[in-house]
């Protein structure tokens, strides 16, 4: 039961809607399960790395954003950094802190607000067309969207992307994955799904996306990751 219902937010999230609230905005990212990225442009690939990695970092207005995420071995986003006009606002070992300062929900200032958003959490920016939307357990945040109601620009940098983006793969990793010599940034590997949860993610979601890209990360998220971040 409850794989199902972890099926069934991650189906929700992957589409976008959830009851009568629709999250689609003109670009959005997404970062979900053990490692899985889909960028502004719609493109899915999946990394599995304990290096904080740089999803999106842009000016607008001379207003800086920065974003980014670190995962531990087993899949969980154990930090979420977001930057916005010099707010850092930091998601780590289920604590949520501005500049440094614990604080609880909802949350408002001159810059942003902090809110429950049905069964996620959601921070609005006051000073950019920009939400970010995350969904946690105490041990750390599983999925993850960033929701941008402005003009893409090639100036931006992430594994999010940017405008007329031609980087692959490789060319995204090697520029957004902040290395150091504590962290690992593994091969992808597919395993053999045998407790059948690709399997049943298929028959729950082949009519709402196109599956053979969503079946075949599936098969490399299922690798040495908790159960609660598999798919």
């Amino acid at each position: 039961m409850t794989q199902h219902r972890i099926l069934l937010g991650v189906l929700v999230f992957i589409t976008g809607q959830f009851g009568s609230v629709s999250t689609q905005s003109q670009y959005v990212c997404k970062t979900f399960g053990g490692g899985t990225i889909k960028t502004f442009n719609e493109t899915l690939f999946y990394v599995k790395s304990t290096c904080p990695v740089t999803l999106t970092h842009f000016s607008y207005g001379e207003v800086d954003c920065f974003i980014s995420v670190q995962r531990d071995s087993t899949g969980f986003m154990k930090k979420v950094e977001i930057v916005v006009n010099k707010v850092a606002t930091t998601i780590q070992d289920g604590m949520l802190t501005v500049q440094g300062n614990r604080v609880s929900l909802p949350y408002d200032q001159t810059y942003q607000s902090v809110y429950t958003f049905g069964i996620y959490t959601k921070l609005r920016s006051k000073v950019l067309p920009l939400s970010v939307i995350w969904y946690s357990f105490p041990e750390g945040v599983t999925s993850l969207w960033i929701q941008l109601d402005l003009p893409l620009v090639d100036e931006m940098t992430g594994m999010c992307g940017r405008l007329n983006s031609d980087e692959n793969r490789a060319q995204l990793l090697y520029s957004n994955i902040i290395r150091n010599e504590k962290c690992i940034t593994e091969d992808n590997r597919k395993v053999t799904d045998t407790n059948k949860t690709c399997q049943r993610f298929q028959s729950m979601a082949m009519e709402c996306v196109d599956m053979d890209p969503f079946v075949d990360l599936c098969e490399q998220n299922v690798y040495n990751v908790h159960n609660l971040v598999k798919c």
